[in-house]
């Protein structure tokens, strides 16, 4: 009797062991490995809120001048108006008037006209505008003029220039040439 109760009493406890202990087991252990996970991505948390201080930090430090430069090369609003103010100061330095100035948005040229289907565009965090107009001067206040315009902070790529000699009823030894010019620059979306 002695040995079938001690019989019982050991396949009780492995039953007790293999029905509830094991499965609590299993649990404890998936509890302590998503418990590793959380405490590796709360120290990478803390290592990113750490770098962010240090960027904020460095950021704020930037002298207002400096920042003024870095939102003039990729403006933050879109003024059309502005930038065709800056490009006739630079036309005016240099002996020349800006003309006939037309800003195409190049999101709005997405359709190719002929009724074919264009696949979308990703979105870019910055937006491009076409930029046309005209002057007409020397062919050395020009280059004065494209001189300027890559100093300018703003980023300007220009695409085209078209030139025309002006016809006089006169010949003078001085020719006057007219300039058409297509550029790109950016804006922030």
């Amino acid at each position: 009797m002695k040995s079938l109760t001690a019989i019982i009493i050991i396949v009780v406890s492995i039953g007790l062991l293999y029905f509830y202990a094991w499965p609590q087991w299993q649990t404890v252990s998936e509890l302590q490995a998503k418990h590793k996970q959380l405490q590796d991505a709360q120290f990478k948390a803390q290592e990113l809120t750490k770098l962010r201080q240090n960027l904020v930090t460095q950021y704020n430090s930037i002298p207002p001048e400096e920042m003024e430069k870095v939102n003039k090369v990729v403006p933050v609003q879109y003024n059309p108006v502005k930038l065709a103010a800056d490009l006739n100061s630079i036309a005016l330095r240099n002996g020349m008037i800006i003309k006939n100035v037309s800003f195409v948005d190049k999101k709005d040229i997405s359709d190719p006209g002929d009724g074919s289907v264009v696949a979308a565009q990703p979105k870019t965090p910055y937006r491009v505008v076409e930029v046309m107009f005209s002057t007409e001067g020397q062919y050395k206040n020009f280059t004065l003029l494209l001189a300027d315009i890559e100093r300018n902070l703003q980023i300007l790529d220009i695409k085209k220039v078209d030139v025309v000699r002006k016809s006089d009823g006169e010949k003078s030894p001085v020719s006057t040439l007219d300039f058409k010019i297509t550029l790109d620059t950016y804006w922030m979306n």
